[in-house]
């Protein structure tokens, strides 16, 4: 997954946007950012916390599967 950032033509500002390997999207911003960097900055921001929240646990057996 990446963060990028985009504009909308005829608006002022920049959205970031999550998206997976195959260009679809995970979220994106309701808020419009001043600067291009602004936007990035908040994308990769949720991208590391949505990252984390999806992480498994480690030393943790996946759910549905018990330890040995």
């Amino acid at each position: 997954m990446t963060a990028v950032a985009f504009s909308v033509p005829g608006e002022s500002g920049w959205r970031w946007r999550i998206v997976n390997d195959n260009g679809e999207t995970i979220q994106e911003s309701h808020t419009v950012f001043a600067t291009l960097a602004l936007a990035l900055e908040e994308g990769r921001e949720r991208l590391r916390h949505h990252t984390e929240q999806s992480a498994p646990l480690r030393g943790r057996p996946p759910l549905g599967r018990q330890r040995s």
